[in-house]
């Protein structure tokens, strides 16, 4: 009688296990518009590391996906974004900087370098004067696997 009880308090706990858990969305939503072209990002930030996706939308002819990570200085991200590009089979890798000033994040340009197959931008060369200021936008579809 004993192994019996055993055996279903086992069973129940196996089963409150298996049941689902609701994972929240992480992510923070941006997106920058320029003309008829807009760029997604989905972005997390974590323990001094960001990631996330990107997408860039030219007009509605066509999207370019890719996907970034690196690291967190403060109010500055710095890392690399690994996209193909339109039309290409093979995968490109560039530096990738973002600003968060507020709920902005102005995108970074410079002169590239590569160290040992990675792309960034050195200090010295790095600025925030761009022309990409992504705002904050409600979850984006383009993120979704439809």
């Amino acid at each position: 009688m004993h192994i019996k009880s055993g055996l279903s308090i086992l069973i129940i706990l196996l089963a409150s296990a298996c049941g689902e858990t609701k994972v929240e969305d992480q992510y923070s939503y941006y997106q920058a518009i320029e003309n008829r072209d807009t760029t997604f990002l989905r972005l997390q930030i974590s323990e001094g590391r960001f990631f996330g996706d990107y997408v860039f939308a030219k007009g509605d002819s066509y999207h370019v996906r890719g996907d970034f990570k690196g690291e967190t200085a403060g109010d500055t991200l710095s890392g690399m974004l690994v996209y193909t590009p339109y039309g290409h089979k093979n995968s490109k890798k560039v530096a990738f900087a973002l600003l968060k000033s507020g709920d902005k994040l102005y995108e970074g340009k410079g002169i590239q370098t590569i160290y040992m197959g990675v792309p960034f931008y050195p200090p010295t060369s790095l600025s925030f004067d761009s022309h990409r200021i992504f705002t904050p936008s409600e979850k984006q579809r383009v993120f979704t696997k439809e």
